[in-house]
């Protein structure tokens, strides 16, 4: 057990080290601001339904607001304590499946995968998912192995936390019979039976969102990301090829080239050793990856976050055989050898997320989304920072591109409780100042934040405050400009 200090210590610096260092994004500056609304106002708790979004993320987010003055780094340390249950439940799996030894390699993977603790370390849902997605396994196996009723209610909280957090909450409960592969059931009814008590559970938690007027949209808004039936019945892999194409590149990404060939070894050796075993961790992994891709009109690199622990279980079992085998041949020195060529590639990569995020071998997808372009909050704080110092009480009015996101959620998740400051999005991209701005700046001092690239006009009656460069990029250049208006 000492031993296992070493990964949790790694886990820890890895995911609270600098952990503002990537300014807010997007996603992040919408689901927080929802946990904000949620807080202060209770008859807000279902707001993320109206963008059909799950409750749960915004729910678990509150507590943290209320003891953490940064609201980003709130956020985020929810999706910390997910990473560390993601990591506690690999561990039983492992210990529980194969042995020890397996276990802790995959331990201290999980502690230093560059996907996990990229994730681990943004606040979005997709590591609260992970977390039930693993713990959906762990204790569906305890449940065929002691059926009882305490573990069918802790399975069923399990699915409900999955249901509430994401949409692909569902494949955790579609793929729990596929745990029966690893163990010879004897008491198949009795199994059943607290199986429907656990299905009964997880589906009447989910359906706490009938509480809200806005369930329906969680249905309706699913159909801007995913295909209908009626369209994928129609044509089934019209989607299929090209989403499998990037999703295998984008997980690759992370791995890289010794991790994945080990992957590779891992599934490899499994099915030759124990074929039921990998037939179970590869279902968990191929059906949502496949899933996606044949139903995902817009897909993200972080929706696949979910299947990262069943990549590291097959790469810990090939790790563990390799180093039985390299440690008859060549001794202790050739377990180094092994140890760094595998452990030293994600230890490289995490340590370049938490020092210079810049530097990081992301991909241009993920670049462009949390560094480089409109979507990356930075300036963000700053321009909250200079307008709380200088306007603390007097009424401002900031006016913001866009309506929705990075502007003008981001603005307002650091702004809140100043109630003086009243910001507002006014779309994108803009040509010329719109007439409201103008009107305000009659009465209050007023302000327009937005990107350079959609700022189209001319800066007359514009008084530049500030300038926030974002990462300098072959592909791409960006700044978020500050304005003050002045009355024409």
């Amino acid at each position: 057990m000492i031993l296992l200090v070493i990964p949790l210590l790694l886990f820890f610096f890895f995911r609270l080290v600098n952990l503002n260092i990537i300014p807010i994004f997007a996603d992040e500056a919408i689901y927080i601001h929802w946990a904000q609304i949620a807080w202060h106002d209770h008859t807000q708790r279902f707001i993320s339904l109206t963008d059909g979004k799950p409750p749960l993320h915004t729910w678990l987010m509150i507590p943290w607001l209320k003891i953490i003055s940064d609201p980003l780094i709130a956020g985020r340390l929810l999706s910390v304590t997910a990473g560390l249950l993601t990591l506690v439940g690999i561990y039983l799996i492992i210990k529980e499946v194969f042995n020890d030894k397996t276990a802790f390699i995959a331990v201290f993977l999980t502690a230093i995968s560059p996907f996990l603790v990229f994730y681990d370390r943004l606040a979005v849902a997709d590591s609260l998912l992970t977390a039930f997605g693993v713990w959906s396994f762990y204790l569906g196996l305890q449940l065929i192995n002691k059926p009882d009723l305490g573990k069918a209610f802790l399975l069923g909280f399990c699915w409900a936390g999955g249901l509430l957090s994401k949409q692909p909450g569902w494949y955790f409960i579609l793929l729990s019979p596929s745990l029966l592969l690893l163990n010879r059931p004897k008491k198949i009814i009795k199994i059943l039976l607290f199986s429907a008590i656990a299905l009964t559970v997880g589906l009447f938690g989910y359906n706490l969102i009938k509480l809200s007027p806005y369930s329906h949209l969680i249905s309706a808004r699913s159909y801007d990301y995913v295909l209908g039936k009626r369209e994928f019945l129609q044509a089934p892999f019209q989607l299929f090829w090209g989403n499998l194409k990037a999703i295998l590149f984008w997980i690759y990404s992370y791995q890289k080239i010794i991790p994945s060939l080990l992957f590779l070894i891992g599934v490899f050796l499994l099915i030759k050793n124990h074929w039921k075993k990998a037939l179970t961790f590869l279902i968990w992994l191929i059906v949502p990856t496949f899933g996606s891709a044949a139903i995902g009109k817009i897909i993200f690199p972080r929706y696949f976050l979910l299947i990262e622990p069943w990549i590291i279980i097959f790469i810990s079992y090939g790790i563990f055989l390799l180093v039985k085998k390299v440690r008859l041949l060549f001794g202790k020195a050739g377990l180094f050898i092994i140890y760094l060529l595998v452990f030293l590639p994600w230890l490289i990569f995490s340590w370049l997320i938490i020092f210079k995020p810049v530097k990081a071998p992301l991909i241009e997808r993920e670049q462009d989304q949390y560094l480089t372009s409109w979507s990356a909050g930075y300036g963000i704080k700053e321009i909250a920072q200079y307008l709380k110092k200088n306007y603390p009480q007097e009424r401002i009015d900031v006016g913001t591109e866009g309506f929705f996101g990075t502007l003008p959620d981001g603005l307002q998740v650091y702004l809140d409780g100043y109630k003086n400051i009243n910001v507002f999005g006014v779309g994108q991209p803009l040509d010329k100042v719109p007439d409201n701005l103008w009107e305000r700046a009659k009465l209050n001092p007023t302000f327009l934040v937005i990107n350079d690239s959609r700022y189209l006009g001319d800066g007359i009656n514009l008084e530049l405050v500030n300038k926030f460069p974002k990462p300098d990029f072959p592909f791409f250049k960006e700044s978020l400009l500050f304005f003050k208006v002045k009355s024409p």
